[in-house]
C-alpha cells in the first residue's frame, strides 16, 4: 500500500507539449496518488507558511475518525473554499481498504435502555419477593439495587435480618410509597415514571393513580390528570387526595357544579378514614367560601 502526494503542479513547470500543470497517470492497485490540483491546472503557492494544499493536508491528516477517502475529501473542500474554487485537488485511489491516518475513534458501548432494565428487575423481583434467603436478596440488591425493586429487596432483607417477617406466605398488598419516588416531594416527571411502574405491578393501587394524577396536574396537563384522579376514588372511595386534586382542576376550569360535588363528597368522608387530612381541610375551607358566596348572592 502506497500513498504519493504531489504538491508541485506549477505553471512554471513544463508538461507535455509545454502545457502547464500535470498529466494524469493510470490508476494502480494498492496505490493512491493525490495531486494538489486538477489535471491541466496550476496550484497556488500563496500562504503564510505554505500553499493552501499543504496547509489543508497538514490539518486533516491528524484528524481522528477519518478514513483516507474522507480525509482527502475534506482537503479538497478546504482548498476549494480557500481559493474561491480556483484550485480543486484531485486523487486516483487504487486502495482496497480504508486507512485512518489520525486513528479510529473508539465507540462507547451504549447503556441498556432504562425501561428494559426495569422490566428485567420486575421479572426478577417476581421470583425473589417471597424469598427468605439473605444470600438471594443480597444478590438481587447487587444487580438491581438502583431500582424501585432494589429498594423493596433492601426493606425485605432488613426485616429478615431483624427477625420481623410476620407472614412470609402473605406479602404486603401494596408497597410503601414513602420508600419510592412516587410521592409529592419528587419532580413531576420522576413521579409519573415511578407511579407508572408501580401501577403496572399493582393495577388496583388507588394512591398510585392519585399521585400520578397530581403529577400531571402540576405539569398543567388536565387531560391526563382527570382520568387518573377519577380512577383513584373508584378504587378507594376514601381517597381524599384524588378528590381534592380533582376539584382544584374543576375550580380552575370554572366547572362550579363538579367542583361543589367533589367538595360535598369530601365532606361526607369520615375524617378518621381520610388518607389526606390537608385535602380534607382544604375542602372545609372552600366549602365555607361557597356558603358565604351563596349567602351574599341571595341577600
Amino acid at each position: 500500500m502506497h500513498f504519493i502526494v504531489f504538491d508541485a503542479c506549477r505553471n512554471n513547470l513544463g508538461g507535455i507539449r509545454g502545457a502547464k500543470g500535470f498529466v494524469p497517470v493510470a490508476e494502480k492497485p494498492g496505490m493512491l496518488i493525490a495531486f494538489s490540483t486538477a489535471p491541466g491546472a496550476a496550484a497556488s503557492d500563496e500562504g503564510k507558511d505554505s500553499g493552501p494544499y499543504a496547509a489543508a493536508l497538514a490539518t486533516e491528516l491528524v484528524q481522528p475518525g477519518l478514513n483516507h477517502g474522507d480525509m482527502f475529501f475534506e482537503v479538497r473542500t478546504r482548498v476549494a473554499r480557500s481559493t474561491a474554487q480556483e484550485q480543486i485537488p484531485w486523487t486516483q485511489d487504487g486502495l482496497m481498504r480504508r486507512v485512518h491516518f489520525g486513528g479510529e475513534i473508539a465507540k462507547t458501548p451504549e447503556a441498556p435502555p432504562r425501561q428494559a432494565r426495569l422490566s428485567e428487575a420486575a421479572e426478577a423481583w417476581d421470583r425473589t419477593k417471597d424469598a427468605t434467603s439473605v444470600v438471594a436478596l443480597e444478590a438481587f440488591i447487587r444487580r438491581f439495587g438502583d431500582t424501585y425493586y432494589g429498594d423493596l429487596a433492601k426493606a425485605r432483607l432488613k426485616e429478615i435480618k431483624g427477625g420481623r417477617v410476620a407472614n412470609l406466605a402473605t406479602p404486603r398488598k401494596y408497597p410503601d410509597l414513602t420508600t419510592t419516588d412516587c410521592q409529592p416531594t419528587r419532580a413531576s416527571d420522576v413521579m409519573i415514571q415511578t407511579c407508572s411502574e408501580i401501577i403496572a405491578r399493582f393495577p388496583t393501587f388507588a394512591m398510585a393513580y392519585a399521585l400520578r394524577g397530581d403529577a400531571y396536574r402540576l405539569q398543567r396537563n388536565s387531560e391526563k390528570a382527570l382520568p387518573e384522579l377519577s380512577k383513584a376514588p373508584e378504587l378507594d372511595p376514601q381517597n381524599t387526595l384524588a378528590l381534592a386534586e380533582r376539584f382544584i382542576i374543576f375550580k380552575t376550569a370554572g366547572e362550579n357544579a363538579k367542583e361543589q360535588a367533589d367538595i360535598e363528597r369530601l365532606l361526607a368522608i369520615n375524617p378518621t378514614r381520610a388518607v389526606d387530612f390537608a385535602a380534607l381541610g382544604l375542602a372545609y375551607a372552600v366549602n365555607k367560601n361557597f356558603s358565604e358566596r351563596r349567602y351574599s348572592e341571595t341577600h
